[in-house]
């Protein structure tokens, strides 16, 4: 007699290679089924094609960033339409600046004003590509940009169109 076989006993090099097949929403849904699928559902590279939006959750929130799922995301973009106060942008760029994945930072088109120039200068120089274009930056926030950057930066695109750096 043949026995059955089923999903459960499957290896999990064999469940990774079923996952990766799957988009982002799909995972997402793999999570939920059991212990052992959102064990193996949770591995970084899995995750590494998700692109992290800022805007559509608060502050409290952000700590996702700090996930074993996220360690490998490298990209996060700015809601145009978000617009933190001074203790939600500082935890925000803080997350940013912390995770050592990020390389791409997308901005444009956001009031960045209350966000302090130091945090927003480490963050900006700690990325390898961003986006800045239509960005409203304060003046004190563009000294602190290039004046990190003349010191130490990563950046390799830097995308400022249309921001008033007077």
């Amino acid at each position: 007699m043949v026995g059955c076989v089923t999903i459960q006993i499957l290896p999990e090099e064999m469940l990774l290679k079923i996952f990766c097949c799957l988009d982002l929403q799909e995972l997402s849904t793999v999570l939920l089924v059991c212990k052992e699928w959102k064990e193996v559902a949770e591995a970084p590279w899995l995750w590494k094609k998700l692109e992290v939006v800022v805007g559509q959750m608060k502050v409290n929130n952000i700590g996702i960033l700090g996930t074993r799922r996220l360690e490998s995301v490298k990209r996060v973009r700015l809601l145009s339409k978000y617009h933190p106060d001074e203790e939600e942008a500082e935890a925000v760029f803080q997350a940013i600046i912390e995770h050592e994945g990020i390389k791409e930072l997308n901005i444009s088109q956001n009031e960045i004003s209350k966000v302090n120039p130091v945090t927003l200068a480490n963050a900006v120089n700690t990325m390898e590509q961003v986006n800045l274009f239509n960005a409203k930056l304060t003046s004190q926030q563009c000294e602190a940009l290039f004046q990190q950057m003349a010191r130490d930066t990563k950046l390799q695109v830097l995308s400022i169109g249309c921001v008033d750096i007077s």
